[in-house]
């Protein structure tokens, strides 16, 4: 199967998400909150006149990619 990485932006909301997923036996993983690397990261793939948000959510599919540490 596939692993469904999920960006931190609503941790309530997403976490019921998660939930869900899991009942249907989907791989759903919320990533960790963004730190100071993140956003570096998400500078390297984005434009930097994009909005904050998609800077950090590209940070951290990045991050999480790069790290090996998901089967994707």
């Amino acid at each position: 199967g596939y692993t469904v990485l999920c960006p931190q932006m609503s941790p309530i909301h997403f976490k019921m998400l998660q939930a869900a997923m899991q009942h249907f036996h989907v791989n759903f993983v919320m990533l960790p909150d963004a730190v100071k690397s993140t956003i570096n990261t998400g500078l390297k793939f984005v434009n930097n006149d994009a909005c904050y948000p998609s800077i950090i959510v590209v940070g951290q599919l990045m991050q999480a990619i790069e790290s090996g540490n998901y089967d994707i």
